[in-house]
């Protein structure tokens, strides 16, 4: 649709029917609106030194969403042109946005995991290990030192949704223990809680040997391609 109404590469998005638009994730909930609403968008743009009036109708198309999973959604045919922009805050307000991603990333984690137990999400695919990390963290840091450290803050809000899991020897299962203390007034003792403990050792080997294993399958994949 945007191409189809004017809109070239390398243009810049200034304001969707008058609202300005600073991020990319402000564009989204616009187009939704004007869908829902049966209007059409009015975009100015900036090409060169130029500014355009370009009207965009947005249109449902079948996608995929950052799961993988099949959905649609009104789009009007745009992508970002992949250069980002550092953005200088006080610090008040970036303690903010730092809170912000962090809430944003940790509520995305958390939608991943229901979608592996659910078996939305296949864990052959979406689960990596060391080899995987480290492959990426060569990537990100290619492209600068800001894209590495949200690479390490993701994998660390992961790390710590992790350790909060109800798995005996992790955080999370000191938590299950102490809740069962509280409830029946005894602690867990004895052989319970050695075979609580060996229950989680074995959960816990079990998804580092197949992140392992799909790390191994990953490679071999991309080499032969």
């Amino acid at each position: 649709p945007a191409y189809s109404a004017g809109i070239s590469k390398g243009d810049t998005i200034v304001s969707i029917n008058g609202k300005a638009i600073e991020l990319w994730e402000d564009i989204s909930p616009i187009i939704h609106h004007a869908y829902k609403q049966g209007k059409p968008l009015e975009l100015t743009v900036k090409r060169g030194s130029r500014s355009l009036r370009i009207t965009v109708v947005p249109q449902m198309k079948a996608t995929r969403d950052i799961f993988g999973e099949r959905i649609t959604r009104p789009i009007i045919g745009i992508s970002p042109m992949g250069r980002t922009k550092m953005q200088a805050y006080g610090p008040f307000e970036g303690i903010y946005w730092g809170i912000t991603q962090s809430y944003n990333v940790l509520k995305i984690t958390c939608i991943g995991f229901w979608k592996v137990l659910n078996g939305s999400i296949d864990i052959r695919k979406s689960l990596g290990g060391p080899i995987m990390i480290a492959q990426i963290s060569g990537e990100t840091f290619k492209e600068g030192w800001l894209p590495f450290l949200s690479m390490i803050a993701f994998i660390s809000i992961n790390l710590g949704l992790i350790n909060l899991l109800p798995i005996p020897i992790l955080d999370g299962g000191h938590l299950l223990l102490l809740c069962i203390e509280w409830i029946t007034g005894k602690p867990v003792v004895g052989k319970p809680r050695e075979i609580a403990q060996q229950i989680g050792i074995f959960i816990l080997t079990l998804l580092m040997l197949l992140a392992f294993y799909n790390d191994i399958v990953r490679i071999f994949s991309k080499a032969k391609q």
